[in-house]
């Protein structure tokens, strides 16, 4: 496996998630479904030692060093839509960025 993630969401905006197939619809795309417009996105690197229960997942020694990434979302009225951590292996995954300037 690449990575192990945990979601958090606000189970009022969408009710019934537990009934939702991710093979077919993606979290974004369930969002919108239910009229949350997403504004902004943080996002979290580190490296940390994982937990059994995740290196297990993973097929890692516990205790071994993986990327974790956190992602805090939150709606066009700044509410937390998505909370995520995710696990990553590290020889599976790759960071890239696109940085722009801004305007003065």
């Amino acid at each position: 496996p690449l990575a192990v993630e945990d979601t958090f969401l606000p189970y009022h905006l969408i009710e019934g998630i537990e009934q939702v197939d991710f093979a077919v619809i993606s979290l974004y795309e369930l969002l919108s479904y239910y009229g949350v417009t997403l504004k902004d996105c943080g996002q979290e690197l580190k490296v940390m030692r994982l937990p059994g229960y995740y290196a297990e997942l993973l097929e890692m020694e516990p205790g071994a060093a993986a990327l974790v990434t956190t992602y805090l979302t939150r709606d066009d009225n700044s509410r937390v839509v998505e909370y995520t951590t995710g696990y990553n292996h590290p020889d599976k995954f790759i960071f890239t960025t696109d940085l722009k300037p801004t305007e003065r």
